[in-house]
């Protein structure tokens, strides 16, 4: 029988994730998860260029994270790069250093990296029609599923990171600079050419600004025991808490639990794709999903026999 540790990282636009695993046939335990705030996609600015800072962080975590494995002595590591890497005219500068340490970045589509969350998804809750939304630093992620078949794999080029570089730039954030982010958004939206068959169904929701927003929401209710995966929220209860995120300054959101200081400031850009595919799709609920890219990149080695 195989018996294998492997480490799947999720080189992110804000933040960069590591799950090591060991698997064993076909089933898998999670030995250890890492996380850390990066912001690679800080000031790519319309030139789309990975700046040197946002590059240093990237590989002083990734030699970190490199420390890792050889500790726990993975056989063979999956790293797949998203947005920021994605739409660099430079990659170069993050990929070859990585390639010196042993890391060859997987650069995938925002399709593939849909995929990847339709999998993640679908693999670990129980529903059969939905829409998928995955709000990252750089890009958003969309899939419409029925009969749990995937039927619109989607990427817009709408993040957290991006959508408060772009829109919502001042110290205070007004109704204004968000309805115009709304606009921008939901304009994308629009050329999605399923998006109006999708009305009324469930949102299920990933991502780190998504999760923070239900994580906030769990304390609110008292709900700390509750796992976050599974996790339902009404469209009106998503409405308030964003609408107390926008009316709150900087200072009010690093205070908020659930929020944190490393995500209060790109928070509120965080949360327009998901409000305004609600509004857009009469969707009446959330549910969250602890389970995404990681995951899905995990579910397609097991059932490809990749390792």
């Amino acid at each position: 029988m195989l018996q294998i540790k492997i480490a799947i990282i999720d080189l992110g636009s804000n933040s960069v994730r590591m799950n090591i695993l060991e698997v064993i046939g076909g089933e898998f335990t999670i030995i250890e998860q890492f996380k850390e705030i990066v912001r690679l996609s800080e000031g790519m600015g319309a030139e789309k260029t990975l700046k040197p800072n946002a590059i240093e962080k990237m590989l002083d975590v990734m030699n970190q994270f490199k420390r890792k494995i050889d500790e726990y002595e993975v056989e063979k590591i999956y790293p797949i790069a998203t947005a920021a890497v994605r739409i660099a005219n430079n990659p170069e500068a993050l990929t070859k250093p990585l390639s010196r340490l042993g890391i060859s970045l997987e650069v995938i589509t925002g399709e593939k990296e849909a995929y990847y969350d339709y999998l993640g998804v679908m693999n670990t809750l129980d529903i059969r029609d939905c829409v998928i939304i995955d709000t990252g630093g750089a890009s958003t992620e969309i899939i419409l599923v029925r009969d749990r078949i995937h039927y619109g794999l989607v990427s817009i080029p709408f993040g957290a990171v991006n959508i408060t570089e772009t829109y919502l730039k001042g110290k205070k954030t007004g109704q204004g600079e968000i309805s115009v982010a709304k606009s921008a958004i939901s304009e994308e939206l629009d050329k999605i050419n399923w998006i109006n068959s999708a009305k009324n169904l469930p949102i299920v929701g990933l991502g780190g600004s998504i999760r923070a927003i239900g994580k906030t929401e769990k304390l609110r209710r008292n709900k700390e025991d509750m796992p976050l995966h599974g996790f339902e929220m009404s469209d009106n209860d998503i409405f308030a808490l964003c609408n107390k995120l926008a009316k709150s300054s900087l200072e009010a959101r690093k205070k908020m639990e659930g929020i944190g200081k490393a995500r209060a400031d790109i928070i509120i850009g965080g949360s327009l794709p998901l409000t305004v595919l609600m509004r857009k799709l009469s969707s009446k609920s959330l549910i969250l999903s602890a389970s995404g890219l990681r995951e899905g990149v995990l579910f397609e080695i097991l059932k490809d026999g990749k390792i």
